[in-house]
């Protein structure tokens, strides 16, 4: 029963939308009769009944149904409002006029009823934006995608405010209507009649509606590039890339690392890992050492050992030499009075080309096997506002494309064409997304990014607004040379 919800939940939550859809159309954007509005509530009822169904069903087959109800307290706020709607309209319908009057709304139920549709339809389109790997499936470029969002929103728009309740006298040409529209979503405030007197209550929530639409679309773009402009993705964004791509199938052509590369085009780095190597001793009372085994010394040989595995390892003429240091240290005993009977450490590894996390731990385990000592590579895990866990372990392979790799020409001759010089094709010194992108999934990446990486995570980071316009003028072009 859990397979057959979770499969057509999103098609009953479709069905569910659309009555509330058309009916509210049909309510609040055409003069209709009495009886049909008596009619109408009804259906509206029973699309609130199907509403808690959904919800409840959603509830019972969470994973973590306490994690679940704490994050998705909202929609148990709406679920309680309609479940009180409805044994209100239903046994007690003189309370909402008593409400009303209390509260100078003139209509409560209608008040009820306009709420809870939104919620459904919204509730839809939030499903619906989970779905958008389909969409990613056709491949359209996602600058044709923003544009056509727009166009379909406008075109919804100007729709609305043709209905006969949108306007005072009932009518209004296509052409104002359009244009209304397409200004309330470009959000330009310009109008050719007076938004006041011309247009009805509805017809002014429906401008409003479009506005914020449109000013949301522009603050969302806006994050977008300000999020990849400023870099420094960690490890949940890769995880999160990890679950775009296996849960989700969204799976790109190519990508564009934006991480800050002084506006010229990287086409690999050393992969890394997180290792943790753990010592056991034996604890003792402090006056007498000899009695016991010291973790912490087992650790200190181990360490220099590493130290000197770093002049050791292997070398790549592009990528440069692999690296490994350690990067913290912990200890305990009993007391302070007693022999440390448990150290640890943690490791920093990059690897080079042709390192792997099997040949980076034999290295490690080498070092220790005659110790009382693990070594592991950690392992990143989080739980989701919905309950689920999903993770990762951190190892993020060495990536690189060959200079003559068809996306790194197709950078090299977008440079060229803007800039009217060759560009410097070089790598990282530190580690991207990239790691998960191409070094895990196989997709071709590049990075052509604004500011310099020696700035990057600093104190005193900052970006050139001269690189902000030379690497939106790259990103622009690059979708007509490709």
């Amino acid at each position: 029963m859990k397979t057959f919800f979770e499969k057509y939940s999103g098609r009953f939550l479709l069905f569910i939308a659309l009555l509330a859809f058309t009916t509210f159309i049909i309510q609040y954007g055409f003069y209709i009769s009495e009886e049909l509005n008596n009619y109408l509530n009804a259906v509206n009822i029973f699309v609130f009944l199907l509403f808690i169904f959904y919800q409840s069903g959603r509830i019972y087959y969470a994973e973590d149904r306490k994690e679940y109800l704490k994050s998705r307290w909202f929609d148990l706020l709406i679920m309680f409002l309609i479940i009180v709607h409805t044994i209100l309209f239903i046994f007690f319908p003189f309370i909402f006029s008593t409400m009303a009057h209390f509260l100078n709304i003139s209509n409560l139920n209608l008040f009820y009823i306009i709420v809870i549709q939104i919620y459904i339809m919204v509730s839809l389109v939030v499903k619906g934006v989970r779905l958008s790997h389909i969409i990613a499936e056709y491949k359209i470029q996602p600058a044709k995608i923003f544009l056509v969002s727009f166009l379909l929103v406008i075109i919804f728009g100007t729709g609305l405010l043709m209905l006969p309740k949108a306007t005072v006298s009932g009518e209004i040409s296509f052409i104002d209507a359009l244009f209304t529209s397409t200004s309330a979503v470009c959000v330009t405030g310009l109008t050719v009649v007076d938004t006041a007197t011309y247009y009805t209550r509805f017809g002014q929530f429906v401008i409003l509606g479009l506005i914020q639409i449109g000013g949301l679309g522009v603050m969302t773009l806006t994050t977008f590039f300000a999020i990849f402009f400023a870099g420094g993705l960690g490890i949940k964004e890769r995880v999160l890339i990890g679950d775009l791509i296996e849960e989700e199938k969204l799976r790109p052509d190519f990508v564009i690392s934006t991480e800050p590369t002084n506006l010229n085009i990287y086409r690999g780095h050393r992969g890394r890992m997180e290792i943790v190597v753990k010592f056991r001793g034996l604890s003792c009372h402090g006056s007498a050492p000899e009695r016991g085994k010291n973790a912490i010394y087992m650790a200190a040989k181990a360490a220099l050992e590493i130290e000197k595995l770093n002049e050791r390892l292997a070398y790549d003429p592009f990528l440069g030499k692999g690296t490994v240091t350690i990067s913290e240290i912990k200890s305990g005993s009993p007391s302070l009075c007693a022999v440390a009977d448990y150290a640890q450490f943690h490791l920093d590894r990059r690897l080079t080309w042709g390192e792997t996390k099997e040949t980076a731990v034999k290295e490690i385990e080498e070092i220790v096997k005659d110790m009382d000592a693990t070594v592991e590579v950690l392992y990143y895990e989080e739980t989701a506002y919905t309950g689920l866990r999903y993770g990762m372990e951190k190892y993020f392979p060495t990536w690189k494309l060959e200079e003559n790799h068809p996306l790194v020409q197709a950078g090299i001759k977008t440079f060229e064409s803007l800039f009217h010089k060759k560009p410097y094709v070089d790598k990282w010194t530190f580690s991207t997304n990239g790691v998960t992108i191409n070094g895990i999934y196989g997709i071709p990446v590049i990075g052509f990014g604004p500011g310099n990486e020696v700035m990057a995570h600093a104190p005193n980071e900052k970006v050139p607004i001269s690189d902000l316009v030379a690497a939106s003028a790259f990103y622009a072009a690059f979708a007509y040379v490709v």
